[in-house]
């Protein structure tokens, strides 16, 4: 296979540092850029291709096939900052929502039915929320598996016991104050990262704790969630990343 020719941009939406691939590229080299990325900006968590984009409308996919709420609301930055769009239409993996973006935040808002697929109690304080294209473990500070600060170690071996069948399965902490400390495994390129800021995870967090409620990511910056029966709305602070 030939050395892949791309460009990308570096945008960090409060915290979480995404790496948007905007030129289009056959998925069959997705997992090779992916490497290429995270080896060359060891502060990247994770990246999403730009698959598709006509006016306001954009598809892409994330490299391991996975939903990402940050990396939607990075999304939705670039509309705003290459093209002017304010609002935007984004579609992963078949869901389609709405970016709302300014120079200094954006948001996304998706219909509940279409990312929430089902929640179940593991155990006491425990939560599985299953979503369209991720499975997010809530821990919440009262439960037997909660640590305030848990090993790659641990995260593994609770991974291993829940058994969760998803493209990516994520682990979030939630401390008393609201504070989560979310660990994400995806499954496709074999990652395993302490976020530092987790949208998907903010939402499953939201959704156990309060169907509005700000929550603080280990970036230190804060997303506030708002989860009705109908819609979920995310939003929080973003800004190109310059290093």
């Amino acid at each position: 296979m030939d050395k892949p020719n791309y460009q990308y941009q570096l945008i960090y939406p409060g915290g979480n540092l995404t790496a948007i691939v905007t030129s289009v590229v056959p998925g069959e080299q997705y997992q090779v850029i992916n490497d290429e990325i995270l080896h060359k900006h060891p502060q990247c968590e994770q990246v999403g291709f730009i698959q598709e984009i006509k006016e306001n409308r954009c598809r892409f996919s994330m490299a391991g096939g996975e939903f990402c709420g940050n990396a939607c609301r990075c999304i939705a930055y670039l509309m705003h900052k290459q093209y002017k769009y304010k609002q935007s239409v984004i579609e992963i993996n078949r869901i389609k929502l709405i970016g709302d973006a300014n120079s200094k935040s954006s948001k996304i808002i998706i219909k509940y039915a279409d990312l929430i697929k089902g929640i179940e109690s593991i155990e006491y304080d425990t939560y599985l929320v299953r979503m369209a294209g991720i499975c997010h473990v809530v821990i919440l500070p009262t439960s037997i598996y909660y640590r305030e600060k848990a090993s790659k170690q641990y995260v593994r071996g609770l991974l291993r016991k829940f058994k969760i069948n998803s493209p990516a399965t994520g682990l979030i902490f939630v401390d008393s104050n609201r504070h989560i400390h979310p660990y994400v495994f995806v499954q496709k390129v074999n990652t395993l990262y302490y976020e530092t800021a987790c949208g998907s995870g903010t939402i499953a967090a939201g959704i156990i704790l309060n169907k509005r409620t700000k929550i603080k990511q280990p970036s230190g910056d804060t997303f506030v969630v708002d989860a009705t029966k109908e819609t979920i709305e995310l939003g929080g602070p973003v800004k190109d990343w310059t290093e």
